[in-house]
């Protein structure tokens, strides 16, 4: 009898305590990654604020390019001899005009957290030769978003090739001063060399020679040439004319934004473009504009802050055991500083129906409070989940792990647990629907039908170090308790979802990590 007083005692207190953590935040719908007409959109920044309100979302992130700018230079005179294409942008339209516009469409649409941001483009290079006709323009379509900047000055420094990386002084940042020589040695050759001696009779007259004149003329006039492209002596660190340089570039925009106090998720890294330039602005550098798919990147790079899993981002990264589990093996045993979070994006310039588009791809946040500040938390810390295509009404209302002690942690929190964790998840077809009665593990075993591929239209998959170790089959609604007998001390691992409605994966969460550790 005492033992089901003190049991109904823990149920009670657990669920209060459950209910109180998860009040906190309130899941709030919003998209990220829509570009106005500031970079090619079709609708201005307000227009889109107001469309993103209409469909019901909270929050909207406007991403334009922060620069689209091409430039190729003729060797050896690269910085002068050069034609540059740049079509619209952040860097074209005025960073502190962009900041402002933004701004002024939250004041006029106050129900709705608009934010802005950037799709940086870091870097690019060519293959092929602009004499033969035969250019490609590599990896002018690998983007990396950036969400948190606060100033205009912040957006006219991200790091790329058009507003230029760091630079660095080298031995052959000293020997790129040898024009010096030219300008020095041509300016003695007019005013001194150039004088020689003519004997007329006894009589010895100085006067300059016409061609040392000239040729004083051409020495100097080619050494300012080069200082000038030269210039400023000092070797950039990357540039577009010595083929992939790897992830080098992209690191550096990671670690600039970082210093920023902003946040870098990869953009659409499973996306393959190839594009014929003929009837595109950039015609007249060559054939095509080639991009190839980047998920690698997440594995070689360090420290951002997370990337689109949705529309793309689930063949390579999000599935079970994909890249990005092993980018969340590495920070469980200390190979990474940071883990790295998945969000939905949209990717919406315009063109069919906006409504399909807003509503295909979204990212649900886990907000302390409704504002710019409360988003940037979630973001950066991992309380959030991409969903695609939700017209079917499914939310993932909760998703947290606790401990036997009864502490509960969200997605994105780290669970120090002393025995076997309790999941629990629970899906609506609602934001506002009452969550049912749970369905315990106990239940799963006991009945085959709840776990039968063949009734529910629903599969949630529990992932735990990418490994799926249950698949649910529910319908929806639904409410799950699931006690997980794993457990081994002192090792840190973490369990996340993948939902799927007939096949099709839906909602993809953000890991939560658990620390195993005391007695059991």
């Amino acid at each position: 009898m005492r033992i089901r007083i003190f049991l109904n005692f823990y149920y009670l207190f657990f669920t209060i305590q459950l209910i109180a953590f998860a009040a906190e935040r309130q899941l709030t719908p919003g998209v990220i990654h829509l570009d106005s007409k500031v970079s090619g959109g079709d609708y201005s920044i307000e227009r889109l604020v107001r469309l993103a309100e209409s469909y019901g979302q909270e929050v909207v992130i406007i991403t334009d390019h922060d620069n689209s700018e091409a430039t190729y230079g003729i060797w050896p005179l690269e910085n002068i001899i050069k034609k540059t294409i740049e079509q619209n942008s952040i860097k074209k339209y005025g960073a502190k005009r962009y900041i402002f516009d933004v701004k002024e469409a939250q004041k006029a649409h106050p129900d709705i957290v608009a934010m802005h941001g950037a799709e940086a483009i870091p870097f690019y290079y060519w293959q092929g030769s602009f004499w033969d006709k035969n250019l490609r323009l590599i990896n002018f379509h690998k983007h990396i978003l950036v969400i948190g900047l606060d100033s205009a000055d912040d957006y006219e420094n991200l790091p790329s090739i058009a507003n230029g990386f760091s630079r660095r002084f080298s031995f052959t940042a000293i020997l790129s001063l040898w024009p010096l020589a030219f300008v020095i040695f041509g300016g003695w050759l007019f005013f001194k060399g150039s004088v020689q001696k003519v004997r007329f009779g006894e009589q010895v007259f100085l006067t300059h020679s016409l061609f040392n004149r000239i040729l004083a003329v051409v020495i100097f006039l080619i050494g300012a040439l080069f200082l000038v492209n030269n210039f400023p002596f000092a070797q950039q660190k990357f540039d577009q004319y010595h083929g992939d340089l790897g992830t080098g570039p992209y690191q550096e925009l990671i670690d600039y934004v970082n210093s920023k106090g902003g946040l870098t998720f990869w953009a659409h890294p499973e996306v393959e473009q190839k594009v014929n330039v003929s009837s595109r602005s950039l015609r007249g550098f060559g054939t095509e504009i080639y991009t190839d798919s980047y998920q690698t990147d997440l594995l070689n790079t360090y420290n951002y802050t997370g990337f689109a899993v949705f529309e793309e981002g689930m063949k390579f990264i999000g599935k079970p055991g994909g890249i990005w589990d092993r980018v969340l093996d590495e920070y469980c045993i200390g190979a990474r500083e940071k883990p790295a979070w998945a969000i939905g994006e949209v990717d919406f310039e315009g063109g069919g129906s906006p409504d399909e588009a807003i509503k295909h791809t979204q990212t649900f946040f886990l907000l302390k409070e409704k504002s710019e500040k409360g988003v940037l938390e979630a973001l950066r810390s991992g309380k959030m989940y991409a969903a695609r295509a939700i017209d079917n009404a499914l939310f993932l209302a909760e998703f947290s792990v606790s401990n036997p002690a009864g502490n509960v942690a969200l997605m994105g929190d780290e669970l120090d647990c002393p025995g076997r964790p309790k999941v629990r998840i629970s899906i609506s077809n609602s934001l506002l629907q009452r969550r049912p009665k749970p369905i315990s593990t106990e239940a799963f075993s006991q009945n085959p039908y709840l776990d039968n591929p063949e009734t529910g239209s629903i599969q949630i998959e529990l992932i735990r170090k990418g490994e799926v170790i249950r698949t649910f089959h529910v319908d929806n609604p639904a409410d799950i308790e699931y006690i997980d007998n794993y457990y081994r001390l002192g090792e840190k691992t973490y369990y996340r979802l993948i939902i799927r409605d007939r096949g099709l994966a839906k909602i993809v969460s953000n890991p939560i990590f658990v620390k195993f550790s005391g007695r059991q």
